[in-house]
């Protein structure tokens, strides 16, 4: 009988994630904001699309809510500066065409060494 309750209960909590992972849509004149979300119900990304392609500030975080990548889309085609965080680095790539046109990796040892 344990056994039995165990497992409804851990098969409700499975469902219960399972429907946090969702994606919401909420129309703001020409775009459409949208928020993704993690199965534990934090946020996963976060932007706009316009004429269904993605558009303006885009911006997607691992399951504990930090950032992972924040840059800009036009029309569907990345645009300008976009960040990237892993550990500890940041990677600043510079697009053009929607291809890379310039990139910059920093640390947290080359941050401390600009600021002495």
């Amino acid at each position: 009988m344990k056994t039995l309750i165990a497992l409804i209960f851990s098969l409700s909590l499975s469902l219960n994630a399972q429907e946090k992972s969702s994606t919401t849509y909420t129309k703001k004149g020409a775009l459409t904001q949208v928020v993704a979300y993690h199965t534990n119900g934090t946020i996963a990304q976060k932007g706009a699309l316009k004429n269904n392609k993605l558009h303006g500030e885009w911006i997607s975080y691992d399951e504990e809510g930090r950032k992972l990548t924040m840059g800009n889309y036009d029309n569907g085609v990345k645009t300008g500066k976009w960040l990237f965080w892993k550990e500890n680095q940041l990677l600043e790539v510079d697009y053009k065409d929607n291809k890379p046109n310039q990139t910059v990796q920093w640390t947290k040892a080359s941050l401390a060494s600009i600021d002495e």
